[in-house]
């Protein structure tokens, strides 16, 4: 689903370093997106559109996982980055997988993408 890709961390602080004087996001969200397990940049294969992955990963996926990928995304999306949310886990419960279904966040079990919860992501991102 992503060409190019490769870890976006420098790139995002740049983007975010530029956001912060102009009043466009606070410290504190500087800092909470660069808390994020994994920033993960690349290219959408369908549009070559640049886009960048806010990933949470925990062995059994959690409701804050779920909140702090879609929070996250969306400070991105408001400094102009199309971010979707990522929550990675090897186990998923049921209510948080509707959560994350509900929050427009991608699925990935076990390795496993969900093809529903990334096109519901895109569409929203």
């Amino acid at each position: 689903r992503l060409r190019e890709g490769h870890d976006a961390t420098r790139e995002v602080a740049d983007q975010l370093h530029t956001a912060l004087p102009a009043g466009r996001i606070s410290e504190q969200e500087y800092d909470q997106i660069l808390a994020s397990d994994l920033l993960w940049g690349g290219k959408l294969r369908e549009t070559d559109e640049a886009v960048i992955l806010v990933l949470e990963a925990s062995w059994e996926v959690s409701p804050p996982d779920v909140e702090r990928a879609a929070e996250r995304a969306a400070l991105l999306r408001k400094v102009g980055l199309k971010a979707l949310p990522v929550a990675a886990g090897q186990e998923w419960p049921d209510e948080v997988k509707i959560l994350a279904r509900a929050k427009q966040v991608v699925i990935l079990q076990d390795g496993t993408l969900d093809s529903a919860s990334w096109q519901a992501a895109l569409v929203s991102a």
